[in-house]
């Protein structure tokens, strides 16, 4: 599947690329495989949200979970594997923009499926007080489970898990955007966010990459 979509200038931004869906169990293998266990959690084992187990000295998804987003990856895990790959992880600014620019109005969208309205469970991933947890167990749903959303056709930008980006807050937590599949139809809006050590590695948190453009 084609991973980089160009995303044109907007909110003051130059133009840049962005990863169509966040980075996979599939795709942190060979990661892995190359610079070993130093960026491997044994919760991606042992956890139901985890797709990674060490199999004969290598690095294996669980069966089902290759296309599932990599989970227990800190912030410093991201930037390693995006250092790795030839790239970086997005601005806060660039998520934001590339979830929810609306072109035509000229400003972002209340919720990062580029629309206003507060998307339902058949369109993220998310938890509902009411209706509890939008997919059955493990809950947590492929890349390409939900229709690409917003002016540039991205996937998981809303729930499933939040991304890491590069942005801090005063305390110099590193944040996510996006909400996830444990967290309200709130915490989708592009004015939300999370926020924690660079180093914790949690169950809820994936990314996906950036990268400039060539002039």
């Amino acid at each position: 599947m084609k991973n980089w979509v160009n995303i044109s200038s907007g909110c003051g931004l130059s133009g840049y690329e962005i990863m169509k869906y966040p980075v996979t169990n599939e795709d942190y293998l060979s990661f892995l495989n190359s610079k070993g266990s130093a960026h491997y959690s044994r919760l991606m084992a042992t956890h139901f949200f985890g797709g990674v187990v060490e199999d004969g000295g290598k690095f294996v998804a669980k069966v089902g979970f290759g296309r599932k987003p990599v989970v227990f990856v800190s912030w410093y895990d991201a930037k390693a594997y995006a250092e790795w790959a030839g790239a970086r992880l997005p601005t806060a600014k660039e998520w934001r923009h590339a979830a929810a620019w609306m072109p035509k109005e000229g400003r972002l969208s209340k919720y990062c499926t580029g629309n206003d309205e507060p998307p339902t469970q058949s369109e993220a991933n998310y938890y509902d007080f009411e209706n509890g947890w939008a997919l059955p167990a493990p809950h947590l749903a492929d890349v390409d489970w939900y229709k690409p959303s917003g002016a540039f056709g991205l996937c998981g930008m809303a729930g499933n898990v939040a991304e890491w980006v590069d942005g801090e807050t005063s305390g110099g937590w590193k944040m996510a955007l996006g909400g996830s599949l444990f967290r309200p139809v709130d915490f989708l809006r592009t004015d939300a966010g999370e926020a924690d050590h660079p180093s914790k590695r949690l169950s809820t948190f994936g990314f996906r990459l950036a990268r400039d453009v060539e002039k």
